[in-house]
């Protein structure tokens, strides 16, 4: 529970008693997507972790609210006060890793580690103005209207069903889940809030996406050079071979000059989560068990 609404978390417990001795792993969605993103990967994990599975705010079925970017990562460490997790790890995927990090930084108690699949590495202040720009413009939320439906709603549930299926088609049509098959439906489907009338909104609005994104350019976690100066606990950023976002030679050498972050390199697409959910699990349950190992050879093994 944040100050206004809730925050949705899916536990996904397996066994009540096995769950109690289990590292507990916390999972963040990438903007646009919620909490059924990890379904898959969650349930390739085994006894030695447990997973839970948050909606950030105005996305799935949260209903806080984004209004800023703070938003996007203060309700983190709520989640695990409430849920009453001991530092869980902390499990981003690509733009979240931004909002995931803050959270690590402002509340380093609160989490093991953290792990960002398809993230960036978040050490240049001229991209992050620039994707700033590009997020608030008209072109962006003239791609995310028309291409995924964003901020779209209707008056009856049939209107609903019809734009699940239009999207799934869609989805399976599109080159980046083209192998997917249906398997983003139940991602489709935890997107529409419905209310009382039957009136529905596809979440998130375009609003919420450029909110969890905006920052003035003397605001102090706006990326940079200087980001990860504070960071008190380790984080892995995993680079997908056909993922969006491939580290500068700057951002390499960040990471092997700081004694809290490793890179390893992964082969997969942009979407792990739904191509390959076990090489995925095998990962996370060895980096719970020791977040702070100095070895990533042992690590890339995994993900070869």
């Amino acid at each position: 529970m944040v100050d206004d609404g809730d925050v949705a978390v899916v536990e996904h417990v397996k066994d009540a008693g096995s769950a109690r001795a289990a590292i507990p792993v916390l999972l963040v969605h990438s903007t646009g997507m919620c909490a059924a993103n990890w379904d898959l990967l969650a349930a390739e994990l085994g006894d030695s972790v447990v997973a839970y599975a948050v909606d950030l705010p105005g996305h799935g079925r949260s209903s806080a609210e984004m209004r800023t970017a703070e938003d996007g990562w203060r309700h983190l460490p709520t989640v695990v006060r409430e849920l009453g997790l001991d530092r869980p790890l902390l499990v981003t995927h690509e733009n979240s890793a931004f909002v995931s990090t803050v959270a690590a930084l402002e509340s380093p108690d609160s989490f093991r580690g953290l792990v960002s699949f398809g993230g960036a590495v978040l050490d240049s202040t001229e991209a992050a103005v620039e994707a700033i720009a590009f997020v608030n413009s008209a072109g962006f939320a003239e791609v995310m209207t028309e291409r995924f439906r964003f901020g779209e709603t209707g008056s009856t549930p049939a209107q609903a069903s019809a734009l699940v299926h239009q999207l799934n088609e869609r989805a399976q049509a599109d080159w980046v889940s083209v192998e997917f098959g249906d398997r983003l439906l139940p991602e489709i489907t935890r997107s529409l809030t419905f209310a009382p009338d039957g009136s529905w909104l596809h979440r998130p609005t375009i609003e919420t996406i450029q909110a969890m994104y905006t920052l003035a350019e003397d605001h102090p976690y706006l990326p940079g050079p200087h980001f990860y100066d504070s960071l008190r606990i380790p984080v892995w950023t995993v680079v997908l071979s056909g993922g969006f976002e491939q580290p500068s030679a700057e951002a390499v050498a960040l990471v092997d000059d700081h004694p809290l972050m490793r890179l390893v390199r992964m082969n997969a697409g942009p979407w792990p989560q739904y191509e390959t959910p076990e090489v995925l699990a095998r990962l996370i349950e060895t980096l719970a068990l020791d977040p702070e190992a100095d070895t990533p050879a042992s690590v890339q093994a995994i993900t070869r």
